[in-house]
C-alpha cells in the first residue's frame, strides 16, 4: 500500500514538472516577442526620424539661402520642428554661433 501512494505522488511531480515547463516556454515567448517589438519600434522610430531630418535640412537651407536667422527662417523651422513627430529640438551652426530651436520651449524652474 505504501508504494501505492508514493507513485500517486510521483505522477503528480510529472505533471506539475510538465505544466512548469509549459508555463516557462510561454513566458520565454513573451519575452522574446516584447524585445522584437521593442527593437521594431525603435528602429522605425530611427528611420522617421532620419526622413523628418532630412526634410527639415531642405527647408533649412532654402529658407537659409534667402536670409539666415531671419523671420521667414526661424518660423520655418520653428513649423518644421512642431509638425515633427519625433525630433524634439534641433541646434542649427551658423557663421556667428549655434542657434537652437525646441519643439516645445522650455520654461525656467521657479523657486
Amino acid at each position: 500500500m505504501k508504494m501505492h501512494q508514493k507513485n500517486k505522488g510521483g505522477d503528480q511531480s510529472i505533471a506539475g514538472v510538465i505544466i512548469a515547463a509549459i508555463c516557462i516556454i510561454i513566458y520565454l515567448f513573451a519575452l522574446v516577442q516584447a524585445a522584437v517589438r521593442l527593437y521594431l519600434s525603435v528602429d522605425q522610430r530611427k528611420i522617421t526620424a532620419e526622413s523628418e531630418f532630412a526634410y527639415i535640412t531642405g527647408l533649412a537651407l532654402s529658407a537659409g539661402n534667402q536670409g539666415f536667422m531671419d523671420d521667414r527662417f526661424v518660423n520655418t523651422v520653428n513649423s518644421a520642428l512642431s509638425s515633427s513627430r519625433s525630433i524634439e529640438a534641433l541646434i542649427i551652426s551658423g557663421p556667428e554661433g549655434e542657434y537652437a530651436f525646441e519643439r516645445q520651449r522650455t520654461r525656467g524652474y521657479v523657486d
